[in-house]
């Protein structure tokens, strides 16, 4: 049997096959498995070996099983122990392989885990470093700032012993600062007690008691002079110990007892030291604050009693004014009037120690105030004088006119001079020279407001004929001063007002221009008024309603001629020869009007306070408030309120006439848009107002909410039109659909729009009919304007010529008519269009553009001249006609009719 069929044929040798194949298969796949681990390049190599001997052996073995057929058994025997000889070794060959890898392997891992440690090492070795860098970096500081904090402890102890030297100091002089307070007090309280007496003393009498009260205002001021120095001192001593409390903050607590802890030396001296000055410290409040105690007693007491005359002194005054009359005819007004009499002269003594300065001292202040006024005066003088000077070189300004006004001028800063000195500089009061003041700026101001009246009537300037109001009115204020007794206060006015009376009966011009020569009237009048009631009992009464009329007559005058000298002025600046200027003179007129009155209003206040208690009634009364709802306002507000109208209306005006002014001048600016900027500006500045009268009497914002509603509900039940009118006339004005001036045709209405309200429209038609018609008809039906791309309009006229007339020479002929015609314009060109054949014309219509002013005229002037040429071409206008035909009837046909 030969080796291949022993392979082939038999079971015995097919299944030897068979395991041979699988052991080999199983040892190619075995080595891949084993060499898995390591992936060097050592190991790959070896595998790549094995396999090609594997499959070398592979083929080896299919060759050699050709040839083991034809073997013998023990041949074959032979090959078997060979073949099994071969493995073994090559299962060996395998083993050393896997040893050798693994061995390699080990080794590799070895050295990976050697260098891994190396590097730890380092790692660990240079963080150490870094640590010791740090440790000595840290040490490094913390000596640094160990030098610091015993630097500031060393400052700090620096401090307490400064503070300390500081307090020994202020310790040692606290005698001499508690001595002049200690050595006046006395004398104060003796000053006071009697000033409590004098205050119960007079307690009903406003004019004393106004006296005493300024008298303890002066005692309050001189005794807050003396408590100053000790305060100033208690206030350091509360100082150093705030100071110290803040340093005890800083430094370690105290330990408590039995507690472990301890201070180093240095802090337990700084605790010592600190507790050493705090105790004196303390000393030294309570020694400070035992003397401010009695002074401090007493300026409350004084302080009390202000607060208290302050409260009752508006009804006493009024009750002044107001009491009950005591008739100068009456035997009981004239009882014990030695007595009173010479209660009003030593009253009068009294007052005259507070209400005029006392010593040199309180003059020299007085004086200066008075010079730093009038120098203030001397210079607005100069620079006035100037300017008027200028005026009557251009002959803008009479000559006459300067030397009064400068006059008026002195007088005015000469009584505010005066004014102003009356206020002192601890509070004081000198009622004497503000009484004085005041009469001297009243004679100023007439003064002032004469000359402005001579400017514009072209007069010499005098003496004021409103002179003889001042002269009422000067002794009104000089007869209330020392407050006289009923009888003999009454008897004096009515000597004055006789006086008075006479002067303007028996000195005085009769010629006077109109407003004086009324003013005049008024002011006799009121004179016979306030004697009547000075009659009856009611002498200060009647001498403040003669004092209130005269200002009231006074600054009319003044306020007519500052109006008309304003009116002067607009009318000089509209001239050509300053029409660069006008815009502005025309806002400064219109801004400084308003602010001029109100300091007119505003210099009234002199002649009130002038009068006994005229300054705290005036405040009272301004400052007493109306509650009407949630709103609150007072004079004040009223008087606010009224001024911002003026400035408002001003404002207004003045924006229009700028306006105005720059269309009509050389300013680049579309004349169509200055109405609806008028409009803007208007609205705004008066919801700007609204705003301001709302808050000035109290209603917040969120009462327009209400308000709002409010108008809501009015709106939707009866005010649509209203409103509807007013949105529709605010779309027309903003829009600039319509400008007034513009042809308009709105239903069967047509005419030129000549003002666009946010009502109405009105509307002149060529009837010269004015009509006004609401804006809401123009935002809801169809409007047509003529005029919104310029006044060119295209107008027609049509005319038919008899049939067998040359067409051509028709067309030339009315193209002649209408270049003829001077209202037609030459661009665009008239033309004509042959229209129709007509039932009896040939009919042409002649098209041509005109303004819309003219155009009425130009189409008349156009038929004229048409039937003119016609003629003299011979050719005819035809007429309608109509040719009929009468169809004969026979006889027979006629009788069966009928």
């Amino acid at each position: 049997m030969s080796l291949q069929h022993f392979f082939t044929r038999s079971t015995f040798g097919r299944f030897a096959l068979f395991m041979m194949a699988g052991l080999l298969c199983a040892s190619l796949s075995a080595r891949p498995l084993l060499a898995a681990p390591d992936k060097d390049a050592p190991a790959a190599s070896d595998q790549k070996t094995s396999a090609k001997e594997e499959k070398a052996k592979t083929d080896k073995a299919a060759d050699a099983s050709s040839d083991k057929d034809a073997l013998t058994d023990k041949e074959k025997a032979k090959l078997e122990a060979e073949e099994k000889a071969k493995q073994e070794a090559e299962e060996k060959a395998r083993l050393e392989a896997e040893a050798k890898a693994k061995a390699e392997a080990d080794a590799k891992a070895k050295r990976e885990a050697e260098e891994r440690a190396r590097q730890d090492a380092e790692a660990a070795t240079a963080k150490l470093q870094a640590e010791a860098e740090a440790a000595q970096q840290k040490s490094e500081s913390t000596a640094s700032d160990d030098a610091v904090w015993e630097e500031a402890f060393k400052q700090n102890q620096d401090e307490l012993n400064a503070m300390e030297i500081e307090i020994d100091g202020l310790a040692g002089g606290l005698k001499a600062i508690i001595n002049p307070l200690r050595k006046s007090l006395p004398g104060m309280e003796e000053a006071a007690q009697r000033l409590f007496s004098l205050a119960g003393t007079h307690k009903l009498d406003p004019i004393m008691l106004e006296s005493i009260d300024q008298r303890g205002v002066l005692q309050a001021s001189g005794l807050r002079q003396q408590m100053q120095p000790v305060l100033t001192a208690q206030n350091v001593v509360k100082d150093k110990i705030a100071a110290l409390e803040q340093m005890k903050r800083s430094l370690p607590p105290l330990p408590e007892k039995g507690s472990k802890e301890k201070l180093n030396p240095d802090q337990q001296q700084t605790w010592k030291n600190i507790s050493r000055i705090e105790n004196k410290l303390i000393k030294m409040d309570q020694r400070l604050t035992l003397e401010l105690s009695s002074a401090t007693d007493l300026l409350g007491k004084i302080e009390s009693m202000h607060t208290g005359v302050t409260g009752y002194l508006p009804g006493l005054w009024q009750t002044y004014y107001f009491s009950v009359p005591s008739r100068f005819f009456d035997p009981v007004a004239w009882e014990g009037i030695t007595e009173r009499w010479e209660k009003t002269l030593q009253n009068m003594t009294l007052r005259m120690s507070i209400e005029f300065p006392r010593n040199p001292s309180a003059w020299k202040g007085v004086g200066l105030r008075f010079l730093n006024v009038l120098l203030l005066g001397c210079v607005v003088i100069f620079f006035v004088n100037r300017r008027m000077v200028r005026a009557e070189k251009k002959g803008t300004m009479p000559t006459a006119a300067r030397s009064g006004i400068l006059r008026s001028l002195l007088w005015q800063f000469t009584g505010l001079a005066l004014v102003g000195a009356s206020f002192g500089s601890q509070g004081e009061l000198f009622r004497g020279l503000l009484v004085l003041g005041s009469i001297l700026v009243i004679g100023g101001e007439m003064t002032l407001a004469w000359g402005m009246r001579c400017f514009i009537l072209d007069k010499k300037m005098g003496l004021t004929p409103l002179w003889p109001m001042y002269l009422a009115s000067s002794l009104g204020i000089l007869i209330s001063y020392p407050n006289l007794p009923g009888g003999i206060l009454s008897l004096s006015w009515i000597a004055a007002g006789l006086l008075s009376l006479y002067i303007l009966k028996e000195l005085h011009a009769r010629e006077l221009p109109g407003i004086e020569n009324n003013l005049l009237h008024v002011h006799r009048l009121t004179v016979w008024l306030s004697m009547a009631v000075a009659a009856i009992g009611w002498p200060r009464m009647a001498i403040l309603v003669l004092i209130l009329v005269d200002c009231l007559a006074i600054n009319t005058q003044f306020i007519i001629g500052l109006l008309q000298i304003l009116n002067r002025s607009s009318d000089v600046q509209d001239s050509e020869q300053h029409a660069q200027r006008s815009v502005l003179a025309g806002l400064v007129a219109a801004f400084i009007a308003p602010i001029v009155l109100l300091l007119i209003l505003c210099g009234m206040v002199l002649w009130v306070i002038a009068m006994p208690g005229g300054a705290l009634l005036l405040w009272h009364y301004l400052g007493t408030g109306v509650q009407v709802g949630s709103a609150s306002f007072n004079v004040v507000h009223l008087i606010l309120i009224v001024s911002v109208f003026y400035i408002t209306r001003a404002a207004i005006t003045a924006s229009r006439s700028f306006l105005n002014r720059v269309a009509s001048q050389s300013y680049k600016i579309d004349k169509t848009l200055i109405p609806p900027m008028q409009t803007g500006i208007t609205y705004g500045l008066w919801t700007l107002f609204a705003l301001f009268t709302l808050k000035a009497l109290g209603f917040g914002l969120e009462n327009l909410a209400v308000i709002a509603g409010g108008l809501s509900v009015g709106i939707g039940f009866g005010m649509q039109t209203i409103v509807n009118n007013f949105l529709s006339g605010l779309i027309l004005i903003f829009s600039r659909t319509l400008h007034e001036g513009d042809v308009i045709d709105v239903g069967n209405l047509q005419g030129v729009v000549r003002k666009i309200s946010v009502r109405a429209t009105t509307v002149e038609t060529f009837d010269n009919a004015i009509i006004f018609v609401p804006n809401s008809e123009f935002v809801s039906n169809r409007l047509i304007n003529w005029t919104r791309n310029g006044r060119i309009v295209r107008r027609e006229v049509a005319i038919g010529v008899a049939y067998g007339t040359d067409p051509k020479l028709v067309e030339r002929l009315l193209v002649e008519v209408a270049q003829s015609v001077p209202q037609i314009v030459r661009r665009p060109q008239p033309f004509v269009l042959f229209m129709d054949f007509a039932d009896s014309t040939l009919n042409f219509v002649l098209r041509y553009w005109s303004d819309i002013g003219t155009a009425t005229d130009a189409a008349s002037a156009i038929r004229h001249r048409i039937v003119e040429v016609f003629a003299e071409h011979q050719v005819e206008i035809a007429f309608p006609q109509l040719d009929v035909h009468v169809i004969p009837q026979t006889p027979s046909l006629t009788r069966a009719e009928g």
